[in-house]
């Protein structure tokens, strides 16, 4: 009997070269810890032929139509998976080095919104379960994300993977577990939010925050004539992401941003271990424009606190609504 914790994958930094274009095995190379066991799923839409007249009720054949593939994932967030999900999840990264002299195995990834094309980059996975299953998913998207904190502890990241419904049994030895890079804390974490260029540290003030980004995959426009039991396409639509945040009250200024309508910027900074030198691991999220939508104040135990919903806008000067930089010791993602 096989047990619910044996339940791993095997993953890779780079993305296809196309939709429909699984990596070699030998790109496969990563492998994380994971909270639960989570297992994709992997379905058929099938059509029968119990609604027609054939002499008996009952159906007597069937024909699968597509296939489809969705994995969830979560878990501790590290310096690691922040880059991937940054790079996959928005799109967009560009690589680069802060002191390739004094620090050759440092790198500052710069992951954006992808602009450039509808469709978001993506990658293949090995999901082995217990010893006997092990598959190879391909054409796998980030269809959302979300990085989140709470206390003193790990920051978390939950995500969801779209694939084109394409599987595989695979014979890949599975990797070791990764070292990850570094795990990002709460405790660490510094928290930035007022108008541009004044923003205030309100790092001893924050309860949680979280913040998502949906994709807005359009899955069903992905199967069309011609591309068979497979998505031949996987486009995004509007993306969407919201930020949320609960701070301890201490004044009314966040009330007096909300009546002002008020256009602030955030920077989110959470620091890790040392790479090398004065190098650490590090992930810091910054918010050019946002507005508040709802400043409501709640009872946490003894206290008040504000649990604040922002609207996140588009920034003319940046030219994006986000912006996410990961500094870790991973030389490159998508490529």
């Amino acid at each position: 009997m096989e047990r619910a914790v044996d339940v791993r994958w095997a993953f890779s930094t780079k993305a296809q070269s196309a939709y429909g274009t699984a990596l070699a095995d030998t790109d496969l190379t990563l492998s994380h810890e994971f909270e639960g066991p989570d297992i994709a799923e992997v379905t058929p839409d099938v059509i029968d032929d119990k609604e027609f007249i054939k002499g008996v009720e009952w159906a007597t054949k069937q024909e699968v139509l597509k296939w489809d593939v969705k994995l969830a994932r979560k878990t501790d967030l590290t310096s690691l998976l922040a880059g991937w999900v940054g790079a996959f999840g928005l799109g967009s990264v560009v690589t680069t080095q802060p002191d390739p002299t004094n620090a050759p195995n440092t790198y500052d990834h710069t992951c954006k919104f992808n602009t450039a094309s509808l469709q978001n980059p993506v990658t293949s996975i090995v999901e082995e379960i217990g010893s006997s299953i092990k598959r190879k998913l391909r054409d796998m998207a980030v269809e959302e994300f979300t990085i989140s904190g709470e206390g003193h502890g790990r920051l978390k990241l939950e995500m969801s993977l779209v694939g084109s419904g394409y599987w595989e049994n695979s014979t890949l030895t599975m990797p070791a577990i990764s070292d990850g890079g570094s795990y990002l804390r709460m405790r660490d974490l510094n928290f930035k939010i007022g108008p541009a260029g004044s923003e205030i540290d309100v790092s001893k003030r924050l309860k949680s925050f979280s913040w998502k980004v949906n994709n807005n995959l359009q899955l069903d426009s992905g199967y069309y004539p011609g591309s068979g039991l497979y998505r031949g396409r996987c486009l995004y639509g509007a993306r969407e992401q919201e930020l949320s945040f609960v701070l301890y009250v201490e004044g009314d200024q966040e009330l007096q941003d909300l009546i002002n309508n008020s256009q602030l910027k955030c920077i989110i900074t959470a620091t890790g271990d040392t790479i090398e030198g004065t190098y650490k691991h590090e992930l810091t999220i910054t918010f050019p424009k946002l507005s508040y939508r709802a400043v409501p104040i709640e009872t946490d135990g003894p206290f008040l606190a504000y649990n604040i919903e922002c609207n996140v806008l588009y920034d003319d000067a940046t030219g994006v609504p986000v912006e996410m930089k990961v500094r870790n010791n991973q030389p490159s993602y998508l490529v």
